[in-house]
């Protein structure tokens, strides 16, 4: 409950333990986090790009 109280004060709704521990760690350490379930990944790999040139982040992202 208090990961829960802690998402939700800076805004962000808890969803589950795996999604709500890495947006904690997200917000502690001001870097994004994301966990991934490995066999549900096309091909098994993650692709990591720079945003194109005039992209912006959504609110949710924020």
């Amino acid at each position: 409950m208090w990961l829960q109280n802690r998402l939700r004060a800076v805004g962000i709704r808890p969803i589950s333990n795996v999604v709500d521990v890495t947006n904690y760690v997200m917000m502690e350490l001001g870097q994004p986090l994301h966990a991934f379930d490995y066999d549900k990944l096309k091909n098994h790999h993650i692709i990591v790009r720079r945003a194109e040139e005039g992209r912006k982040l959504s609110p949710w992202t924020m």
